[in-house]
């Protein structure tokens, strides 16, 4: 699982 930054949404995304 790798987390990145979300600029737009200003939260984390991870993906499976």
């Amino acid at each position: 699982m790798s987390c990145v930054w979300n600029k737009y949404r200003s939260k984390f995304v991870c993906i499976v």
